[in-house]
């Protein structure tokens, strides 16, 4: 039987509790001894988490003892991008092949969802170790479409990678660009993600200069400025355009569509929603 001691994060696998109670003014009513996991955090968690949170924030940075320890061994848990709930031997997946869910408790009971979700997850695993993170949105910065205010109502799609546009031509050279597919950026729990166009994506923002994608497992070492600058188009992004329609060899793009190597000349093409 295992003895609680020491520091930092620890899970231990049987630990003997003993039970007692408090009735009618009665004290240390004795009810008897039980052997149960433990799970120890680095601080007291920021909100009541789930048991598949707490397992996977404990059991993956085990005899951490900082802050920085616990985020770096998450991090690169959830990198592998094999992430599993407690008791499932599957992994959980980024857009695959199960019926999806929404939110993080939809992804932990499905064991499906979007990058909202897992942003959710990511921040959750790290709130149990009382680590504050919060879920920041990406988008484009080109405008496309406009309500009857005048105010922005929709921007250009993300491609994520890996399309390819043929042989990434000169930054001169004239829309549209045909895109080729090359494969696809591997997600969670699925190397091929069904969905890889989006209006804007989720990301978790650690500190000031340490943001990280969970859907993907890829950190980004830097600040906002690095985000929207290079970092987040270098890493994920291979295009920007309008619009998508499918054939029976995958999708294509339809009307503009550059690519991310080389920005238009109006400026940064990514920005922080919020």
């Amino acid at each position: 039987m295992a003895e609680l001691t020491g520091d930092g994060v620890k899970y231990y696998e049987s630990m003997e509790l003993s039970w007692e109670a408090t009735v009618g003014g009665n004290n240390n009513i004795e009810l008897g001894n039980s052997d149960n996991e433990m799970y120890v955090s680095l601080e007291k968690p920021t909100f009541a988490p789930v048991v598949s949170e707490v397992h996977i924030a404990v059991l993956y940075a085990t005899t951490a003892n900082s802050e920085s320890q616990v985020i770096e061994m998450l991090m690169c848990y959830f990198g592998a991008r094999e992430v599993k709930r407690k008791g499932d031997p599957l992994s959980l997946q980024y857009y695959g092949n199960r019926p999806g869910a929404t939110g993080k408790l939809g992804l932990i009971a499905r064991g499906n969802a979007d990058c909202t979700a897992w942003a959710a997850l990511f921040v959750g695993v790290l709130g149990c170790h009382g680590i504050s993170a919060k879920q920041v949105r990406l988008r484009s910065t080109a405008v496309i479409a406009r309500n009857d205010k005048g105010e922005p109502s929709t921007w250009e799609i993300m491609q994520i990678k890996k399309y390819g546009l043929d042989g990434y031509p000169a930054a001169n050279a004239p829309y549209p660009y045909e895109l080729t597919r090359i494969g696809k950026l591997p997600g969670q729990g699925n190397t091929e993600p069904r969905v890889d166009t989006f209006s804007n994506h989720a990301i978790v923002e650690i500190d000031e200069n340490l943001f990280f994608d969970p859907s993907y497992g890829i950190p980004y070492r830097t600040n906002r400025a690095g985000i929207i600058n290079n970092q987040f188009i270098e890493k994920s992004v291979s295009a920007f355009g309008r619009g998508t329609r499918s054939y029976p060899g995958g999708p294509i793009w339809q009307d503009v569509v550059h690519p991310a190597r080389y920005p238009r000349n109006d400026g940064t093409e990514i920005e922080f929603i919020n």
